[in-house]
C-alpha cells in the first residue's frame, strides 16, 4: 500500500525508477522472462486490475537485472471483484483475457523458439 503522512491512500500508485530499456526488436530476453512477465500480469490480475495495454511492447521494460516491468498504467482497469456486479466482471474478465493474448503474442514475436509455450 501506499502511505501518505501515516495514512493508506487507496486509490494511489507508487513507483520507482527501474533501469532498463524498453522490450523491442533485437532485444534479447532470457528463457524466464516471458514466464515472468505472464506471473506479473496473473498477479495483477488477482488483485482486480487488467492491464490493457499489452499490445504495445515499448510498455513492457527489461530492466537490467533482466526482468519484465511494466509501465504506463495510463489505460488498466481495475474493479472490486467482490461486490457482484455483473457487467464490471464481465468486463474485467474480457480485458484481463486480452492481456493474456498479448503476453503469449509478444512471446511469440520476440522468442519464437519458445513457441510452444502455454499459460494458465
Amino acid at each position: 500500500p501506499v502511505v501518505v503522512d501515516g495514512i493508506i491512500q487507496r486509490n494511489a500508485v507508487a513507483r520507482r525508477f527501474i533501469a532498463g530499456a524498453p522490450l523491442g526488436v533485437g532485444r534479447t530476453v532470457d528463457d524466464r522472462f516471458f514466464p515472468r512477465l505472464a506471473e506479473l500480469v496473473h498477479q495483477m490480475h488477482a488483485h482486480g486490475m487488467a492491464y490493457v495495454d499489452l499490445h504495445k511492447h515499448e510498455n513492457v521494460l527489461v530492466g537490467l537485472d533482466g526482468a519484465p516491468y511494466l509501465i504506463d498504467f495510463q489505460v488498466c482497469f481495475a474493479t472490486n471483484v467482490a461486490k457482484f456486479r455483473p457487467l464490471r466482471r464481465w468486463l474485467l474478465q474480457l480485458l484481463q483475457g486480452m492481456d493474456d493474448y498479448h503476453v503469449a503474442k509478444l512471446h511469440w514475436r520476440f522468442r519464437p523458439d519458445q513457441s510452444g509455450t502455454t499459460y494458465e
